[in-house]
Formats: C-alpha cells, structure tokens, sequence
C-alpha cells in the first residue's frame, strides 16, 4: 500500500532526529573526566558560576574557596536583559524570591548625556532591534535617536510598560525588554544562600601557595593543589578562578599573558558612592559625561548609586572626588575602585578556567559585566563532561571568549572616539587618539551606506559576524553613532506623515505608563506580572533563554 504523504509524515524527514537525540543524551561522564570542582572566589562571579554547575551539572562536586572576611565591594550594578532569562529560566531562581530578597529596580535602557554639547542626551532603550518607531526618522524630524523605539518614549517621559486606563492597570511587561538594577551585597547574599541549598561546599580560607604540575599528553600546566595560609591543602580536579583582578590562578599561577586595552579605553579607577533620589527613582541608567570620562547613575530602591569613572593620567583622586562632589552635593559613602582594561591571551589553561575580571574587565559603561560573566559561565558548563578529550573545546573556547571581549572593546571605544559632549583635555585626547581599528571597516560602511541594521539582510548578516557584540549587535552599534550624531550618507525614508503617526502612538503610550515608584506599587499588589514575564512562553524572557 502506498504512503499517504501527509504533513505528520513529511514531517519525519524534515526533522533532524540525530541531533535531537544527541541533545537529550548528553554524557554525564567521561573516563578520568572532570568529577570536582573548585571556585576560588566569591562575589558574583563566583557564586553565579557555582549555581549553574550544580544546577546543569548536578552531579559534580562543588567547593567555593574564599578568603575569610574578605570586603564586598557594595555598589550598584546595572544589567542587560539577558541575566534576567539566565536567572530565572537557565539558573532556575524564583522571580519573587529574588526580587523580595535582592530587591532590584528595573533598567529600560541608558540615557545618555552624552555625544553633544550643552543639555543634549539621548536614549539608547533595550528595544532597539525593533526599531518600531523608526531611526531614519527620528534623526530627520527631531535631530535625535531617542524617538526611535516605543520604550526610548517611555525612557524620556520616565514612565513604565504598566498603563492606566480607565482607572484600570495593565501590565505590558512581557513584550518590553527590562534588565535589572541590582545591589552587589544583597545579590550576592541571596546567591551564597541558594547555593548552600543545592549543596555547594563553602570553605573560608586564605589561598596563600598554588602547587602545578605537567600532565602527560597536555603541553598546558595544570593546578595540582591550593595550600591555604594556615598550611592545609586542597585538591581538586578542575578550578574555577574568580580571584578578580588578581588573577590569582590563571595569571600568577598559570603565567596567562595579559593583553592591555588601554589603546582605545583610557578610564582606569572609579569612586563609588551614593546620593538620595528624594524617593523619584528612574527606570533606566544613566551615564553622564565628566571632565576626565563619565559618572553611572544606578537608581535603587533607597538611593541612587554612582560611580565616577575617570582617567588617573587626566585627574587625580582629589580632583575627581570635588568635580563629583560639585555635581552630587549630598554624596556620601566615597570607594575608590581600581581596574585595569584588557583581558588575557587564554581564559582556559590546563585545569583552569577564569571567570568575570580573572579573566578580563573592559570598564563600566554600558553594564557587560555581569553579561560577561554569564557568558562566561554558559562556555563552560556547556564543555561538561571534561576530561582528557577536551584540548579541542579549550582551544576553541579561547578563541571565541578572546573574540567576543575584543568585540566589546571595539564597541565601548565608539562611545569615546565620538563624544563631542565636553571640550577638556581628556576628550580631546579621546577623539585624537582611541583606538577604533577593529571596527574601523564597519564605520566606513556606515558613513558610506547609513545605519549598519538597516542593510540589506545578507550584508547586514555578515558585518554582524564581523563586529557584532553579543545582545548589543549592530542596533546598539547604531544606536551609539546616531547619538553622538556620526555623520553618515543620506539614506531614503519612508513618508513623513507615516513616521509622525508612529511617534504619537508611541507618545501616547508612554504618557499612560506609570511613574516607576508608583509601578513599583502596583507590582507588590500584582506579584502575579512578574510571574507571566518569566513564564509567558511567548514574552521576551523565553525568547532569551533560548539563546544562553
């Protein structure tokens, strides 16, 4: 008897059954594999490395390895939209658990004052992709990018995608993209907490000595054991450096060569502190162009916390500490903190894998790093099981994370080389000398050709791959340069009267939306909000976990 050849049946040979059952029988082992594991170092690396082990490698043995008593440095964080799918979906953290313990705020995007002179800002939102707006025309009509997309709306009337109709809420928060706020202490708190309910081994102890040892058929040095101060040893088969700047195991122990990027990021040190936000917190994050680079504006629940970020070959401590002082009169709760912008040649040597700033830092703007360090955690969970097999996946994580962090450079350098804000020695110096060579050829394209995402699709594609930083692509890109006004070739636009239509629906919208404290209100009496953004199986936070 003939086949009918219905859809169900077709449907067999247009599936690719190999893979998927490659993907549902994963080994979770392998001979001589990996079957221990120990983080050296807290914070949020540390424990956000720890959690996904134990969480999609469940059968590991985990320590985390840290210094007794050791400070956390207790500033606010901004976000990208991706960490809420990685928490919530690829970590599995309860959304009203996190938010009634870590307490974050929400972050639509950045406003920034930033790119030209005297009280010009512009909005870059995290609903750049879809442009629905429209850039071509919100450069014509207004000289401005912020008009470009519903949420740029929402970001310069300081409101939120909770409406008020008729005396009734409704919430829009699954189709609008948010990120989090967050206050490092209580994030931290929270993460040290679950990973003590998934059986995460937590030893306080002060690594002093790391012991190596050659391992036949790798030509990699290996970390045989840690020894701690008061003389004990601890041995394990793999680690996890989250050590931070230090770099305690990959650079010092492992001789991992550091690569600078202070060539196109001059900034190097920052003073944290806080000021009041007299109970009117935005929902988006501010970056603010200052004599010797930019102060973060990261509002909380309480206050608002900043940071200024400056150069130390511009402006000495003292002087950033007034300029700042200046600008925020009420500043309290002054930290200085100081960074260096590079990363190193390998992330992975022998047994070793650094996470977050062992690994590498660029500096503060544009919040990538805690984006970071979720990629960075994905990379290697995704390697398990690890054992004698993997030089190949090493090799191949080097690569791509060294590739993605120079992307990430290249992008932050944009926001320096174009920044006509100020008329200081510092931007002087930045519009003269940084170094933008890795997107040198994308720039070209854009000043010949107009904005990069509106390519047509197979070019837009391939520039992507050449240049595109993860979440960010080639809108954040755009987003950057039309901001600061980088100049480009006419590009043909759609009608006029079609464009305006468009910005007064986006107008209206967001003169409807609340005011972020008064959303904040209507949250704790709809706890149910947060539940759909997490769990709506169409909203934008499913739409992410797909790609972490």
């Amino acid at each position: 008897m003939a086949t009918a050849f219905t859809m169900p049946v077709l449907r067999e040979l247009f599936t690719n059954h190999e893979l998927l059952h490659r993907e549902a029988h994963q080994p979770t082992s392998v001979p001589d594999g990996v079957r221990s594991v120990g983080i050296l170092g807290g914070g949020t690396a540390g424990w956000l490395m720890a959690l996904a082990l134990k969480t999609r490698v469940p059968w590991l043995e985990v320590t985390l390895i840290e210094a007794p008593d050791l400070p956390i440095i207790g500033v606010g964080e901004a976000t990208v939209p991706s960490l809420v799918a990685f928490l919530h979906h690829y970590l599995e953290l309860d959304v009203l658990d996190f938010t009634r313990e870590v307490r974050p705020t929400w972050k639509q995007g950045i406003r920034f004052e930033w790119g030209q002179p005297g009280d010009y800002v512009f909005q870059a939102p995290f609903d750049w992709e879809v442009n629905g707006v429209g850039l071509l025309g919100a450069m014509a009509e207004e000289q401005n990018v912020s008009a470009f997309t519903l949420q740029g709306h929402l970001m310069a009337q300081g409101t939120t995608p909770i409406l008020e109709t008729n005396g009734e809420l409704q919430s829009f928060l699954p189709i609008l993209a948010f990120a989090y706020h967050l206050d490092n202490p209580s994030l931290v708190a929270f993460l040290e907490k679950t990973a003590a309910e998934l059986e995460v081994r937590h030893l306080r102890a002060e690594v002093v000595e790391v012991e190596t040892a050659s391992v036949e058929g790798d030509d990699d040095p290996h970390v045989k054991r840690l020894v701690t101060r008061d003389g004990a040893t601890i041995e394990r088969d793999f680690y996890v450096d989250c050590s931070g700047f230090g770099s305690f195991l990959l650079e010092k122990a492992l001789g991992a060569r550091f690569e600078s990027y202070a060539s196109s990021l001059f900034t190097d040190r920052a003073l944290a502190f806080q000021a009041p936000h007299h109970g009117r917190p935005m929902p988006y994050t501010t970056a603010t162009t200052m004599d010797a680079g930019w102060c973060w504006t990261i509002p909380m629940r309480d206050s608002d916390h900043h940071g200024y970020v400056y150069a130390s070959a511009h402006l000495s401590d003292d002087a950033a500490l007034a300029e700042l002082k200046k600008r925020w009169p009420e500043a309290e709760g002054e930290r200085l903190v100081r960074f260096r912008s590079g990363r190193h040649d390998r992330a992975w040597i022998g047994n070793v894998f650094a996470v977050g700033n062992a690994y590498g830092f660029v500096e503060p703007l544009e919040s990538t790093g805690l984006m970071m360090i979720q990629r960075a955690v994905t990379d290697l969970v995704r390697a398990f099981p690890i054992g004698p097999h993997s030089q190949a996946m090493r090799g191949f994580l080097n690569r791509s994370i060294g590739r993605d962090w120079d992307r990430l450079r290249w992008f932050l350098a944009a926001h320096f080389k174009f920044n006509a804000k100020l008329d200081t020695p510092f931007w002087r110096d930045c519009r003269a000398e940084v170094d933008v060579a890795g997107i040198e050829g994308a720039l070209e394209l854009y000043r010949a050709l107009g904005p990069l995402s509106l390519l047509p699709r197979a070019m837009r594609n391939s520039v992507k791959d050449e240049v595109g930083v993860f979440f960010y692509g080639l809108h954040g890109l755009d987003t950057i340069l039309l901001g600061q006004r980088v100049p480009h070739a006419p590009v043909a636009r759609e009608p006029r009267e079609r464009w305006i239509a468009r910005r007064a629906l986006a107008a209206e919208f967001a003169s409807r939306g609340l005011p972020y404290a008064e959303a904040l209100e209507a949250i704790e009496a709809h706890p149910e909000w947060l539940v759909q953004v997490v769990s709506h199986p169409s909203g934008w936070v499913a739409k992410m976990a797909e790609f972490i």
